[in-house]
This record gives structure tokens, sequence and C-alpha cells, in this order.
């Protein structure tokens, strides 16, 4: 519920956060990985996010993660890794929009109680 009016902050005891609400992107920086048929590949991506713009998730945002940025580019990485390693090196090239669409789905769901929506995830 929104409070109209003049809000008044105590210095010492409350304080004011301010959360960027608008899509933003994170560059999952490149590793090497292992396919499925043992040949090493190097990946990298970027994911796309956005906070909700709900009081509840933007408390979610706030309180249950530390650092949600840090945290999904960790999430994203490790999401890769999985789904790349249940994948033989011809399938990595070839099938980018099913991988891409794995670790999309993987993040969604690790994310929600985040408050954390996950827009898209590219690989590169």
């Amino acid at each position: 519920m929104q409070k109209l009016g003049i809000t008044f902050i105590v210095p010492v005891i409350q304080k004011i956060y301010s959360v960027n609400i608008t899509e933003q992107l994170v560059d999952v920086m490149k590793q090497e990985i292992i396919t499925k048929d043992n040949l090493n590949c190097t990946v990298d991506a970027q994911v796309y996010f956005k906070v909700g713009d709900s009081e509840p998730e933007l408390k979610n945002a706030l309180y249950q993660v530390n650092d949600y940025t840090r945290q999904i580019v960790q999430l994203a990485r490790t999401s890769l890794r999985n789904v790349i390693d249940d994948n033989v090196f011809k399938d990595v090239n070839s099938q980018r929009g099913k991988l891409n669409q794995q670790v999309f789905e993987t993040m969604e769901i690790e994310t929600r109680d985040w408050g954390i929506n996950i827009v898209r995830v590219e690989l590169k």
C-alpha cells in the first residue's frame, strides 16, 4: 500500500534504500567447461534481469540476498557448468537456443525467492 503525502525519516532509526527496478545486464566471465565427451569448451554469457517492483519482491531483493548482482553471476556460472556438462561438444555448438533455455529455467527457479525476475540468458 502506497502512502501519500510527506514522509518523515528518523535518521538513526530508519534508512532509505534505492533499488534499480529497470532491466539490468550482468556479464558472466569466460570459463572453461568440460563437456560430456571430455572436450574443453570456453563459454561466457550475459544475463538480463529485473528486480521485481512489488513491495514483497523489493524486500526479498534487499533482505534475502547480500549482493544480488554478484550472486546472479555466480549462479549463472554454476548453471552453465551443470547444463554444458550434460551435453556433447557438438550439441553445445549447434543447440545454443536449447542451452539458453535450460540455463534460463534453472536460474528462474533459483532466483524466485530473491525477488529477482530473470528476463533472458544469452550464451556467447
